[in-house]
């Protein structure tokens, strides 16, 4: 499997993750999913953690050959409450989400639910209107929250085929 991930000099924001395994299945068309989540979390270049093998999981039973991760917001931490105060959309972030929405040939919303006074602090609705306006299509979801949120992949059971969010 190819890994790459592609950080700011101070490794605190990620903009992208690609798990790539198109090499390993001879004749088969590539197809990428794009799973937008929340923030990242410790997986980099060569360390997956217990998300992006989630990820890996779903975009290989769903027939893609790679899963690529991006995020609202590109802040690397382990808290979303630890997240900084809304203060506008993050503009290096801004152009990886524009390119994988755009490139993708499925994109799968998947930051989950978060209390709302920490959705209010980051700005969850309006990062969730700036992705909208991205793309052309709906995006799917692997199943969404009893508040309709799109669910986060690591909080899910593995599905036959992502199904309609909003």
């Amino acid at each position: 499997m190819k890994r790459y991930a592609e950080f700011s000099e101070d490794r605190k924001r990620r903009f992208e993750l690609i798990r790539d395994w198109g090499d390993e299945i001879p004749n088969t068309n590539q197809k990428t999913v794009n799973f937008i989540m929340l923030n990242p979390s410790v997986a980099g270049e060569t360390k997956d953690d217990r998300t992006v093998i989630k990820c890996v999981g779903f975009a290989r039973g769903w027939g893609f050959t790679r899963a690529v991760i991006t995020n609202l917001i590109p802040i690397v931490s382990t808290d979303p409450t630890k997240l900084p105060q809304w203060d506008g959309i993050d503009l290096d972030n801004k152009a990886f989400l524009f390119r994988w929405i755009k490139r993708a040939d499925l994109v799968v919303a998947a930051w989950g639910s978060q209390p709302p006074l920490v959705a209010k602090a980051i700005g969850l609705s309006e990062h969730i209107r700036f992705v909208q306006s991205l793309a052309s299509t709906k995006f799917r979801c692997i199943g969404v929250t009893k508040g309709g949120s799109p669910l986060h992949p690591s909080r899910a059971k593995y599905t036959e085929s992502p199904v309609q969010w909003k």
